[in-house]
């Protein structure tokens, strides 16, 4: 009961944040002018952007295979795509918890052990990052003094003067907190044969143990130049799927395909902030960068953002929601051949 409680205020606690940033975004919006927007629309951009989408994910599953294999275990394409599509669809109820929910999916339908999934995961998410830092570069090196402004001073700057402030007013917690952790290490140290005797102890350790086997696989595994090469594709999907809609709106349509790679590193930093599916940071910082940089009116850079971002979600949802119907059809039709 008490983690229901939790799970439901964290659940709300999340979806306010993403509300308040949504409502700072939309603050001073003319609303006649933003509905207008819409009228203009043309839906068939979006519904080709649809098809990148699609594809990422199945380019998503197909890489992490490439992980999972070295591990020993033989996992099914589709089932790793069910997987994936249900990780999108569960990260707009709690952020990040899909990608325990993509192990979870496919320990249960290929018996591969969750925690050497996590690892694997793990390493997905540090190549991702890895590709987000090389499209940030090619965006500097492409357009440098239009992108590079933006980034350092509506960015970057903030983020380091923030960061600084924080470690200027806490050294003090700081040097104690690694007294502590130093202090913490010696007596593991002076007191590790007894330590190891625990049995909670020696579950972690086999957890811990999964974890990196499953993080190690990139250095194990055969096919490198073949990950490579889907990471690149998988972030060629991202990149077209954030282009294509810009052809959807007027006020978007001059934009050329460079300044998709600018939204989708911008879009990208806000997707990792921790609020359901970037609910109202993406909004935010979608329609700043528009307003910024290229003279787009709040109305117009609100109505690409929502575009965007509404339809991809509604997608990505849909997709969940088919792969979570067809694995539980699957897992009913097998319990009735195994009772007959």
């Amino acid at each position: 009961m008490k983690k229901y409680i939790f799970n439901t205020l964290k659940f709300i606690a999340f979806l306010s944040l993403g509300i308040v940033l949504l409502w700072f975004a939309f603050r001073g919006v003319d609303l006649k002018s933003f509905w207008n927007c819409f009228a203009e629309i043309n839906i068939w951009w979006v519904l080709a952007s649809f098809i990148f989408s699609f594809a990422a994910f199945w380019v998503r599953a197909i890489r992490w295979q490439l992980l999972i294999d070295p591990l020993g275990y033989k996992t099914s394409t589709v089932d790793a795509y069910h997987a994936v599509s249900m990780a999108y669809l569960a990260n707009f109820a709690f952020p990040r918890i899909g990608e325990v929910t993509r192990c979870a999916v496919l320990n249960r339908t290929d018996k591969v052990p969750f925690d050497a999934l996590i690892g694997t995961v793990i390493t997905e998410r540090i190549s991702d990052l890895v590709m987000l830092i090389l499209c940030i570069a090619a965006v500097f090196v492409a357009k440098m003094d239009f992108f590079g402004a933006f980034l350092t001073h509506n960015i970057f700057q903030p983020i380091v003067v923030k960061l600084t402030q924080a470690f200027s007013s806490l050294w003090i917690f700081g040097i104690i907190a690694l007294g502590l952790i130093i202090a913490f290490f010696a007596l593991v140290i002076m007191f590790k044969h007894q330590i190891k005797k625990f049995a909670m102890v020696q579950k972690i350790r086999g957890i811990a143990k999964g974890v990196i086997n499953g993080i190690m696989t990139i250095f194990s595994m055969k096919r490198k130049m073949k990950f490579i090469i889907y990471s690149l594709l998988l972030w060629g999907c991202y990149w077209i799927m954030t282009w294509l809609p810009f052809y959807s709106l007027p006020a978007t349509s001059q934009l050329d395909i460079m300044d998709g790679l600018f939204i989708l590193v911008v879009g990208g930093l806000a997707i990792t902030a921790p609020v359901q599916g970037g609910i109202g940071v993406f909004h935010a910082l979608v329609s700043f960068a528009l307003i910024s940089l290229y003279g787009i009116t709040k109305e117009d850079s609100l109505a690409f953002a929502i575009v965007i971002h509404e339809s991809q979600s509604i997608f990505y949802i849909i997709l969940g929601a088919i792969s979570f119907f067809m694995l539980s059809f699957r897992k009913k039709k097998e319990s009735v051949e195994q009772t007959q």
